[in-house]
């Protein structure tokens, strides 16, 4: 038996599967399934054995044919290798009709950011394939924005794919910039001379910049906030950083300054310096450090929080009794 599509289209291969049943009261043993295509042999595959009465199936890939019928043909046992009792059962054929496909274009990927931030570039790609079997000509590509998105300098909302030959594709960019904060759908439309349009869409969200916020306290080992110290007293310095806007805050680093703060040492195994890397829009998170006052006077501590361009600084005034 021989199961198959009756029709095909040129350019693309066709499955082929040959169903071998054994009708005999006894197993078959290992045994070859041939492929034909127009009278021709083209491939073989093996089959172990089928029980008595059993079926098994076994798959061939069809090379790309040209335009037309062609016929395909099976053949189970084609080495002969199994004794049968019935030898004029083995072969089954079809004929497969290949067509030829006119110009199909198939939007095969269109990405974006799916979150930007107002006022920085981003990029649009487009791929486009023409699934058909004859070139798809004079294809163009047009980008529908809606308010609130801009393109860049001199980017254009339409750009020429010129000709795409069959199963081939084609890619092109835009670059553009999120003018206000909000949710957005963005369109690209493909025609061609002798291809039926085709459409796709996304969703993007333009967000509010990042807006780094640092504050500080000093506290005692209670929690307490203090503002006088004895030598020898051991506090915790807060720092308290937030992100006010909706975009993520990067590469964010607080850095403790004690130059102005002679009276303090920080404690043993700890560091000037901390990273936290990301902040995402709208959180805050807090860093601490461990200082121990030493000599009597007043001090000055500082915190600089900077994330990219952006930078936020701090200080607390302390007082060092004896």
């Amino acid at each position: 038996r021989l199961v198959m599509p009756g029709v095909a289209e040129e350019g693309y291969p066709v499955n082929v599967t040959a169903i071998a049943i054994n009708t005999g009261k006894a197993g078959s043993g290992p045994f070859a399934v041939g492929l034909y295509l127009n009278e021709t042999f083209y491939s073989y595959k093996v089959l172990k054995s089928i029980e008595p009465e059993g079926r098994k199936g076994v798959s061939f890939l069809v090379p790309e044919l040209g335009v037309g019928e062609h016929e395909v043909k099976v053949c189970v046992d084609v080495f002969d290798e199994v004794k049968e009792v019935n030898e004029s059962n083995n072969c089954a054929s079809l004929v497969l009709k290949v067509r030829r496909v006119p110009p199909r274009l198939r939007i095969i990927g269109f990405y974006a950011p799916y979150r930007v931030v107002k006022g920085e570039e981003f990029l649009i790609l487009l791929a486009v394939e023409n699934t058909g079997s004859i070139v798809a000509e004079d294809v163009e590509a047009r980008l529908i924005l809606p308010p609130g998105i801009d393109f860049v300098g001199r980017e254009r909302s339409s750009k020429p794919l010129g000709n795409i030959p069959p199963r081939k594709s084609v890619e092109v960019t835009w670059t553009l910039v999120g003018k206000e904060f909000g949710d957005y759908k963005v369109a690209v439309r493909i025609t061609a001379r002798n291809a039926p349009d085709e459409q796709r869409g996304l969703e993007l969200r333009v967000l509010r910049p990042a807006v780094l916020r640092l504050d500080i306290r000093l506290v005692d080992l209670e929690g307490s906030e203090v503002r006088a110290l004895r030598v020898g007293d051991i506090v915790s310095l807060i720092a308290r950083v937030s992100n006010d806007g909706e975009a993520e805050l990067e590469d964010l680093t607080l850095t403790l300054d004690l130059s102005q703060a002679e009276g303090l040492r920080l404690a043993p195994k700890e560091r000037l310096s901390k990273k936290l890397g990301y902040l995402d829009g709208g959180s805050s998170q807090e860093v601490s450090w461990l200082l121990e006052a030493v000599s009597p006077g007043r001090s000055w501590i500082a915190v600089t929080a900077s994330s990219g361009s952006q930078e936020d600084y701090e200080v607390v005034m302390v007082e060092v009794g004896d």
